[in-house]
């Protein structure tokens, strides 16, 4: 539709000037009653308004389109929308990552990194999603929590690692490790938001049941901060929580 109103516009820019041509002007043969000049002149114009017709019909169905997805995507958080969690697929650690690098100023691990903790452990990512989406639809948060060897805790403590320079060296092949680190926790809209720290939480809490006991964090946003306030983290050698540092919670006192 659109490469046809060009050429509606092209062909009445044509006609537009043949209109003003002497020659075409001195020519006396004219068509019911109109002269030539004249008959170009007004087919044109009618071709000029057709075009122009046909490309603003072509933007405002685009526009239409474009907020109708919107509000679509958008309506259920204002509903009630059911989600669920699942550990995620080698296939969706890439939008993870790209969710991750729009969500958090400092950046998240690399893919490459990522998939490297993958095949150590599948277990560590997890995606959220509305219920009935599938694999091909927007991930609507994660999550990811990391095992750790005890060599890893000590290195975590002594500031010689953090969540990003965690590598496969580290990560605990155990279905019930010791320790964790929760990586990120990540969602876009209130309602997502609020569904991945519960799930994140069922988690752990299911971790906490199978003999995990120490929970690790470096929060890196105001959000983060909140959180382990909230749920009454520790902030390794200090005596309060303070962004990009390294907290803990010991889930036996919890």
């Amino acid at each position: 539709m659109t490469a046809f109103a060009l050429g509606l516009l092209a062909v009445s820019g044509c006609l537009f000037g043949a209109s003003s041509l002497q020659t075409v002007k001195d020519i006396g043969f004219s068509i019911v009653g109109l002269s030539i000049d004249q008959v170009c002149g007004y087919l044109g114009f009618i071709l000029f308004i057709i075009g122009i017709a046909l490309i603003f019909s072509r933007w405002a169905l685009w526009v239409f389109l474009f907020l109708y997805s919107r509000l679509i995507d958008a309506l259920p958080d204002f509903l009630d929308p059911i989600y669920m969690a699942r550990p995620a697929s080698s296939m969706e650690l890439k939008f993870i990552f790209n969710m991750g690098e729009d969500l958090f100023e400092g950046g998240v691990s690399s893919v490459n990194q990522m998939k490297a903790w993958y095949k150590i452990n599948p277990n560590i990512f997890w995606v959220l999603r509305r219920k009935g989406e599938g694999k091909r639809d927007p991930i609507r948060g994660y999550f990811c929590i990391i095992p750790l060897k005890a060599d890893a805790v000590k290195l975590l403590k002594e500031e010689q690692i953090t969540g990003q320079s965690i590598t496969t060296t580290h990560i605990s092949k155990e279905r019930n490790p010791k320790s964790v680190y929760v990586g990120a926790i990540a969602a876009k809209g209130f309602k997502s938001k609020g569904a991945v720290l519960h799930k994140m939480l069922n988690q752990v809490e299911i971790l906490k049941q199978k003999g995990t006991k120490d929970v690790f964090t470096r929060p890196v946003t105001e959000d983060g901060i909140r959180l382990v306030k909230k749920f009454n983290f520790s902030c390794v050698g200090y005596d309060e929580g303070e962004k990009g540092k390294l907290h803990h919670l010991d889930l036996l006192c919890t």
